[in-house]
């Protein structure tokens, strides 16, 4: 217990990232870091972990775990995270002739064999990595989030593809392709309540040239193809393609969503936010979350005066194209037909 009332800000910050780097360690057994930051109005619990044993799911479980303990409900029966984990890990069997193999060859193909990197310049040069830059924006109010989701389902699409579609189209409108290769990390298709690292990686081509509600409907069809496309995991890919592919980025272009609404329902005064570890980058990656007060975008890129003129002015635009899809499928039927 430390007593730092006399601290400032910086200084308390300061231990906490010392601490929680040296307890999480990916070569020490379960490696994290709990403490609590205890105000006169306020506590914040902070839950580090390497993340090698934790994905963002698994902080969906232990934020639902914390806040039915505050408010007295029961805890929820667990699942055990190694069974789960080792069969993750389980190399499949993946005949040449795998069609899921071959949707990996075409989805490769149509990238020219490069794996996905963000399609707008950056401002860095190959083999350069730059400090990280972090950008957030609420792109959906809390208001607006049932409607976005009962409403574009309603015209063909879902939630994600509503997200990957403003996205490509503000890409597009800044200079990008008409298409935009990348890769969703994606969780087990389970509602079993364990922690580990069970990720899968969604190949992903999100069209960005059209009108947006139905390029929506379109790359909701394209996320449901490509999403078996998971289930084989990365070696058998690298295995038999290896040797076209090319790679101009140490980081991957990806495009991660997690909804925790579907996990967990607060306690009462109780905000949970999850926060990303600090390191050099030559990629931008976005992390798309929902939560009680909207849905919500962390972008991470490296720091440059392009990078940071280029993801301003692609934030901006996706706000601009998802407010649009909200307007559109929250109006009457005939009217946003009309404006397809």
């Amino acid at each position: 217990e430390i007593d730092a009332r006399d601290w400032d800000a910086q200084a308390l910050t300061d231990e906490v990232l010392r601490r929680t780097a040296s307890a999480c360690n990916p070569l020490r057994s379960g490696g994290h870091f709990l403490s609590a930051v205890c105000r006169p109005d306020s506590t914040t619990v902070i839950c580090a972990f390497d993340h090698a044993y934790v994905d963002a799911r698994s902080l969906t479980v232990i934020a639902a775990d914390i806040t039915d303990v505050l408010a007295e409900r029961p805890l929820r029966p667990a699942a055990s995270g190694l069974d789960e984990v080792s069969a993750h890990i389980r190399l499949p069997n993946v005949p040449a002739d795998d069609p899921r193999l071959a949707g990996w060859e075409h989805f490769l193909e149509q990238s020219d064999w490069q794996i996905p990197d963000f399609p707008l310049d950056l401002g860095v040069g190959p083999g350069e990595r730059k400090p990280m830059r972090t950008a957030m924006r609420t792109l959906v109010s809390a208001d607006d989030a049932p409607e976005l989701s009962s409403g574009i389902r309603r015209h063909g699409g879902r939630t994600l593809s509503a997200l990957l579609t403003a996205i490509g189209v503000a890409v597009h409108r800044s200079g990008g392709p008409e298409e935009m290769s990348t890769i969703i990390p994606a969780g087990p298709q389970t509602d079993r309540r364990f922690v580990g690292w069970v990720v899968d990686n969604i190949p992903m081509r999100v069209a960005g040239s059209g009108d947006p509600l139905e390029l929506s409907r379109i790359n909701a069809r394209r996320v449901a193809e490509a999403t078996p496309l998971a289930e084989i995991g990365l070696t058998p890919v690298y295995q038999t393609f290896g040797d076209r592919l090319r790679r101009s980025r140490d980081d991957v272009f990806m495009l991660s969503y997690v909804d925790y609404t579907r996990w967990y329902t607060p306690a009462d005064g109780v905000e949970v936010r999850q926060l990303s570890g600090d390191h050099d980058t030559d990629n931008a990656q976005w992390w798309l979350w929902r939560d009680e007060s909207g849905i919500h975008v962390r972008v991470r890129y490296p720091d440059t005066d392009q990078a940071e003129k280029i993801i301003d002015a692609v934030l901006s635009e996706t706000v601009s194209v998802i407010g649009e899809i909200v307007d559109r499928v929250t109006m009457p039927a005939a009217r946003a037909h009309g404006m397809a």
